[in-house]
């Protein structure tokens, strides 16, 4: 170990202050701007590792305060008179290259992102600052004064999943990213991430075993089936007892009917909170599609499996059947010619 006179004279030279009786102090004044702070970094990589081109450049490239503190409370001219031989140079190299690839991420650069992953060896599910992994950063872009509906970029978030990003990695709020585009409803990308995850394994995500539902409510007939191939569960019950098949049938959305109902075999005749089944709801609404969709899919239904028999003498809380319920004249007459059993 020895002190490299050439630093010491580098640092004097750049209007340093020799302060004897000055002490470290803990933590280090914040920096605004990223690139002057790795420069101040880079500044004392090169002082610690005795190298004083480094420091040369370091000075000469960018406007620093010479006098400012690192990490460990040390100044430029204190390191530079005790140097330390075994500092580890790569953890500050890789915490850089987070940033950028976050930078990248926020900004919505798919070159920025891929050259930070190609060019750094990098864990692609560590948080940064505000606890998010780069995925769950990827698929929640922010909104700008430009863009206040920014969507989800597919390039960046392939990049990701090609250097090994786990979509089930969760964020410090433990959001996983397959969670959060699943609520974004990007088909697309709810695709790519259940590919990563090699498509048929179960979700053990909880929003995503319930995003289910959320698909139902949506009238997203697509993310619904993607969902039921891969794990989620067709007959949870949601809010005031709500099944997807209640929501299909509110939002007059056959198509989900019919998946729910064919490729699931969810049984028609549960009933909410409020004792209403999925066709009460059709009615009440005066939605005849999904009515129909009821009526047609039980019929194939029941002929396969016993018990999942549409059955219009249910009766809800009040002590009402689906003819009684209030609803308008057409969905009676509808119901007089198609359904009364």
């Amino acid at each position: 170990m020895y002190i490299k006179k050439g630093i010491a004279a580098l640092l004097l030279s750049t209007s340093s202050i020799i302060m004897p009786c000055q002490h470290n102090q803990d933590g280090y004044e914040k920096v605004g701007n990223i690139l002057k702070l790795f420069a101040h970094k880079l500044s004392f990589m090169s002082i610690r590792d005795k190298v004083s081109g480094g420091v040369r450049n370091s000075l000469e490239c960018a406007p620093l305060d010479v006098n400012a503190f690192d990490s460990d409370g040390q100044i430029p001219l204190t390191l530079a008179v005790q140097p330390e031989p075994f500092y580890k140079v790569g953890n500050i190299l890789k915490l850089f290259a987070h940033k950028l690839l976050c930078m990248s991420i926020r900004d919505q650069v798919p070159g920025g992102v891929r050259n930070s992953l190609e060019r750094t060896t990098l864990d692609v599910n560590a948080f940064d600052s505000d606890g998010q992994t780069p995925l769950t950063l990827a698929v929640q872009p922010e909104s700008s004064y430009f863009d206040l509906f920014p969507v989800i970029n597919a390039d960046i978030v392939c990049s990701l999943l090609d250097a090994q990003a786990d979509p089930m990695a969760k964020n410090s709020a433990g959001q996983t990213p397959i969670g959060l585009a699943i609520k974004a409803r990007d088909v697309h990308i709810v695709g790519l991430l259940l590919k990563a995850l090699e498509c048929r394994q179960q979700l053990t995500d909880e929003l995503a075993r319930k995003a289910v539902m959320l698909a139902a409510q949506n009238k997203d007939s697509s993310m619904l089936k993607m969902l039921i191939e891969s794990g989620g569960n067709p007959h949870l019950k949601g809010y005031r007892g709500f099944t997807p098949l209640m929501r299909a049938a509110e939002n007059n959305d056959a198509k989900s009917i019919y998946l729910l109902m064919i490729k699931s075999k969810v049984n028609p005749n549960e009933q909410n909170d409020e004792g209403l089944t999925a066709f009460m709801i059709a009615a009440q609404n005066g939605h005849c599609n999904a009515a129909q969709a009821l009526v047609d899919c039980s019929k194939i239904v029941a002929a396969q499996t016993t018990g999942l028999a549409l059955r219009g003498s249910i009766r809800n809380k009040q002590g009402k059947t689906v003819y009684d319920l209030t609803m308008p004249n057409y969905m009676k007459a509808w119901l007089k010619e198609h359904a009364r059993r």
